[in-house]
């Protein structure tokens, strides 16, 4: 797993992992949510960018960031 790779979620959305490399050793990753524009927050102007990902926006809900179990992340898309 490395810093920024992007995994499907069970829902409609995505996570980014944002935990840095030198960290690997845990068995958990810090992740963001990417959400989609009509699932998401009301965004704020720097702490919610904006991702294209197949032509779709999607927000990323940093207020949202958390670990998780490393297990949970199955399906790397980017």
């Amino acid at each position: 797993m490395a810093r920024f790779d992007v995994y499907l979620t069970s829902s409609s959305g995505y996570l980014l992992d944002v935990q840095t490399d030198l960290l690997a050793g845990l068995n958990t990753r810090v992740v963001v949510p990417l959400l989609p524009l009509d699932n998401a927050p009301k965004a704020a102007k720097r702490l919610n960018p904006i991702f294209d990902i197949n032509n779709q926006a999607y927000l990323m809900a940093t207020q949202f960031m958390a670990a998780i179990p490393e297990v949970e992340l199955k399906q790397k898309v980017g």
